[in-house]
């Protein structure tokens, strides 16, 4: 059939609108996808990290920059090496605002020769906006590790932790050490991030409450880059104070007792408000003579508990030893320690049989003439 005129230009027109309408469907889908990737391209792209302050390295290149060089091998290894006493800190910046789910830390090139520089107790803290100048940024703790026993003494070796419940990007983060193997210096190689630029959409999962003694979690999952986390909720007992009360003693003041509400265990805890410990009340009650290395002793006795204590006698001080002639003390019997004990000479005073006295050079000579005649 032949389809003349303006018919013919319509049909045309049928035909692609048609063709338009069928296309649609895989058009949305196409620009769906193509924002889907871009938002996962997005959660997972390359950030940097960079050391911009931080306690100073002990010599040449032994800077905290160093810990973001991406150099923690053998054969191309740098490190951050500082002296330490009581603390050290570093604080980074990151390219881009960054959630962080975790870190390794990255031993030095000599730890297995020289120990007990591995940090042992730190903080990890993450800020929106760092300022030099201001030393009151805003810094939210994000987590943190008490007297780690996991690093050990061995040469670019990496240790992962992890950040749980952190539910925040920052661009700026600080570790702050506050303790370390016990070495007068403190370093690492490198610190490597787990990180993701994702905005968050958190989701609630799993939860298990806790209880009395035993930690409950909260899970919560991106909606948007699947990533996980999980808040651990400590074990807390639910203290109720109950009727019974303790008086004030010498040495705590007014208790009070509570209850737990969920397991009934009770404890005592001071009483909010309640008299505060009395102290003692000591009187004299005895006295014990000085000797010849300690000073004179008054004993006393608390009234209200019977408590015993005693003190120096200001007026009774210790007289030392009061050796004799024969090494001993008259007062004690104590030894005199250089005393030397005198020996009874050969021969009877006498012309005819003098005493015989032999000095170091008199024995000396003897042993010469002894071994002359062999």
């Amino acid at each position: 059939m032949k389809v003349r005129g303006k018919w013919k230009k319509t049909l045309a027109l049928l035909v692609s609108l048609a063709m338009l309408l069928g296309m649609m469907p895989d058009l949305t889908l196409t620009a769906v996808k193509a924002a889907a990737e871009e938002n996962a391209a997005e959660s997972t792209q390359t950030v940097t990290f960079e050391g911009i302050d931080g306690t100073s390295g002990c010599g040449y290149g032994e800077g905290y920059e160093s810990l973001f060089d991406g150099k923690y091998t053998e054969s191309d290894g740098t490190k951050w090496c500082c002296d330490f006493s009581d603390s050290a800190y570093v604080i980074i910046e990151a390219s881009v605002p960054v959630w962080i789910g975790g870190y390794t830390f990255v031993t030095g090139n000599d730890n297995a020769r020289e120990s007990g520089r591995n940090p042992k107790t730190w903080k990890l803290y993450g800020c929106e906006a760092y300022r030099f100048e201001d030393e009151d940024n805003s810094w939210t703790e994000i987590a943190s590790v008490t007297g780690d026993t996991t690093m050990q003494d061995k040469n670019y070796t990496s240790y992962p932790f992890s950040v749980d419940g952190n539910e925040t990007k920052y661009q700026y983060y600080k570790f702050e050490f506050t303790a370390n193997q016990g070495a007068d210096v403190m370093q690492l190689s490198e610190i490597l991030f787990d990180y993701n630029v994702c905005d968050h959409e958190w989701v609630n999962g799993e939860t298990q409450a806790a209880t009395c003694t035993k930690d409950g979690f909260q899970k919560k999952s991106c909606k948007n880059c699947k990533r996980e986390i999980t808040t651990i909720i400590p074990a807390a007992h639910r203290w109720g104070a109950i009727g019974q009360t303790k008086e004030a003693t010498c040495t705590e003041g007014e208790l009070q007792e509570e209850k737990c509400l969920a397991c009934e265990e009770t404890r005592w805890v001071s009483k909010s408000g309640g008299a505060p410990a009395l102290g003692h009340d000591w009187e004299e009650t005895g006295t014990e003579a000085h000797t010849c290395t300690e000073n004179g002793k008054i004993i006393r006795t608390c009234t209200r508990c019977h408590a015993v204590d005693e003190k120096d006698d200001p007026d009774d001080p210790a007289t030392g030893h009061d050796f004799g002639t024969d090494g001993k003390c008259t007062q004690c019997d104590a030894a005199k320690s250089d005393y030397l004990t005198p020996t009874t000479p050969k021969g009877e005073g006498t012309k005819e049989s003098p005493y015989e006295i032999k000095t170091a050079e008199g024995r000396k000579q003897a042993e010469r003439e002894k071994w002359s005649t062999v």
